[in-house]
């Protein structure tokens, strides 16, 4: 979690379930009807980007070797992949440590399985399925060797210099857009701004074009922006909100 919040911000919302604390009644396996009617209903107070289940014997009843108990969880899986959610499956080995403990078919329908190895250092990272491969996401599937050091949690590998070049970007976008607002701003009529206080406010959509216009966000063939890029632009803009360098409220952006 340090390693996404140094990548993606610190304000990222968080929400933690523990069986421990809810207690055996509060959270029923989730490879039964009571378990997917008790996600769905959480799924619908969260709304979540993502969710990672840690883990699967934990989380569900039966026996983890067999595909009768994970049969269920295939068809839960598709539902929360139709919502546009992603998820994250947590799994243990068996005494073959180079594989997960139980049926094979629990991957078939996984985009990628990943292996958590120690190591001298720390633990490998080694990518056993990878369905969205392509050239273009090479060095997002490369294996790492995660480390604690005394600055923290660090990844060592070829993929580092791609999470280095990454936050540059952002960096750029950040610094792009506060120069396009003062550029945008200075010949805009003062309002009131959250605390009463004279502000220039600027529409959110004026300044993603203006950032299109100038070249810091890739556009489509069609003209609307790539997901990466929008992306970018939203994560740079996130960032600058939760700093206090920018305001908004009602689509408006202000210093």
């Amino acid at each position: 979690m340090q390693l996404i919040a140094a990548q993606f911000g610190s304000d990222i919302p968080l929400y933690g379930y523990n069986r421990d604390v809810l207690g055996p009644d509060e959270m029923p396996p989730l490879n039964t009807q009571e378990g997917e009617r008790w996600l769905r209903r959480e799924i619908e107070v969260v709304k979540p980007d993502a969710i990672f289940f840690d883990a699967i014997m934990c989380l569900l009843a039966g026996t983890m070797g067999e595909e009768e108990s994970w049969a269920p969880v295939k068809l839960l899986m598709r539902k929360i992949t139709s919502r546009r959610i992603g998820q994250g499956w947590l799994h243990h080995t068996g005494h073959d440590t180079s594989r997960g403990f139980g049926t094979k078919t629990r991957e078939w329908e996984m985009d990628t399985v990943l292996s958590l190895t120690t190591a001298d250092q720390g633990v490998s990272m080694e990518f056993k399925k990878r369905r969205l491969w392509t050239p273009r996401t090479a060095e997002q599937f490369k294996p790492l060797t995660i480390i604690r050091g005394e600055n923290g949690w660090a990844s060592i590998g070829e993929a580092l210099a791609t999470k280095k070049a990454a936050r540059s970007d952002l960096e750029l976008i950040k610094r792009a857009l506060l120069d396009a607002y003062d550029r945008l701003a200075a010949d805009v009529s003062t309002t009131a701004g959250l605390d009463g206080a004279p502000v220039r406010k600027l529409s959110v959509e004026k300044l993603r074009d203006e950032l299109k216009s100038r070249g810091f966000l890739e556009a489509k063939d069609t003209g609307g922006l790539t997901n990466t890029s929008r992306s970018d632009f939203h994560r740079a803009k996130r960032l600058l909100l939760s700093s206090g360098r920018l305001f908004e409220s009602e689509g408006q952006v202000w210093r």
